[in-house]
């Protein structure tokens, strides 16, 4: 097993023509990307490769690695220029880093620059800011080093001989902008994923336009699962934690937009306990025919409920209501609900912020975001 601290790329493979392999492989701070994974075009000069297997590997960024985060109660208004925060002593900070500090009352106020200076045993951390956010005096901050643009996996392909037929397995991301990136460049990809973890991510996976991941992220504290581009595939998405959107969609709404076919995640209910309440699930996408599966265990207040769902865009057909189990709860239905995919149950006593399962399976199309509620 081998560790490493990285000031930018841990791994940085490109223009490869050979097949290769990267295993047991620890990578404890990178400042940049976790694995950067590129191949050029065969008209390039390059010749054929047959791609990577990447296997039983762990990338961290520096954004959650408590070495580099630091709070600061030094006074400071917020300018352009070289700024210094009292920080504790023992922090791990190097020159030329990038780092943010914002407030902690509002993330809107804030500084960023690269480090000029380190005082590891006084404590102080000296800056030079060359971007902010808000206005105004503040002592109460807290400094991370930048993740934004910062990948797990980074994988982009030419449209002609670019990477094809990658592989991961055994695979964690943790504290990236995007844990894992599928680039197609002007042609379509493919990856395969077995056993692969995105954790504390903005965006558990982004697909540029015609990617394709086979197989399954297990995302946990990542609010946004999907980031995708038209005629981008995600076979398997599922979430440990309560995500606030399932996809954020930046490809064309007049091209051909990305599929989801299988997504679980769960959802906080509180009920009142008194007739029937709606609750409202997701965002309706453009189009779907799945299998949407509920579930929710509360002592004695239980259900099960599984309904084959299509959607065509206007028509809403729900069919198989008989696979619905109750116990104390009564009546569970879905529906459209003014564009958004919905539940509809009753229940004979108060449930309390209890978590239900929501597993869709099948074929979802959007080509617009689609939030969770």
């Amino acid at each position: 097993m081998l560790g490493i601290y990285s000031r930018q790329e841990a791994i940085h493979v490109e223009d490869e023509q050979l097949d290769g392999l990267i295993a047991n492989v620890v990578v404890k701070c990178s400042h940049g990307h976790g694995a950067y994974l590129s191949r050029s075009a065969v008209s390039a000069g390059q010749g054929e490769c047959d791609g990577f297997n990447v296997g039983n590997v762990s990338f961290k960024h520096a954004s959650v690695v408590p070495e580099l985060i630091a709070a600061s109660t030094t006074s400071l208004t917020i300018g352009l220029g070289s700024q210094t925060w009292a920080v504790p002593a023992g922090k791990s900070y190097e020159v030329n880093m990038t780092v943010r500090a914002a407030s902690d009352a509002s993330a809107s106020n804030y500084m960023e620059g690269f480090v000029t200076a380190v005082d590891a045993v006084a404590g102080s951390l000296t800056v030079n800011v060359t971007a902010i956010g808000g206005a105004g005096t503040f002592a109460d901050w807290t400094l991370k080093v930048k993740r934004s643009g910062k990948y797990g996996i980074y994988q982009v392909s030419a449209a002609d001989g670019g990477l094809p037929w990658m592989s991961y397995a055994n695979v964690r991301v943790r504290g990236y902008e995007y844990g894992f990136n599928l680039g197609a460049g002007s042609g379509r990809r493919n990856a395969a994923l077995s056993n692969c973890v995105a954790m504390d991510c903005d965006f558990a996976a982004n697909l540029t336009a015609g990617a394709s991941y086979r197989g399954s992220i297990l995302a946990a504290n990542c609010p946004i699962l999907l980031r995708a581009n038209n005629n981008s595939v995600m076979e398997s998405i599922v979430s440990d934690t309560v995500p606030t959107q399932i996809l954020a969609y930046v490809g064309s709404t007049t091209n051909v937009g990305a599929i989801i076919e299988h997504v679980q995640f769960p959802r906080l209910m509180t009920h009142g306990g008194a007739g029937t309440e709606t609750f409202d699930l997701i965002d309706m996408p453009l189009n779907m025919k799945a299998r949407v599966t509920l579930s929710l265990n509360n002592a004695n207040t239980n259900f099960f409920g599984s309904w084959d769902v299509t959607y065509s865009g206007t028509t809403f057909t729900l069919e198989d209501t008989a696979s619905v189990r109750h116990q104390n709860m009564g009546g569970a239905t879905l529906i459209d609900n003014a564009g958004k995919l919905a539940l509809q149950v009753s229940a004979s006593a108060a449930i309390a912020a209890k978590t239900m399962i929501i597993d869709i399976r099948g074929q979802i199309y959007a080509n617009a975001d689609i939030l969770t509620y």
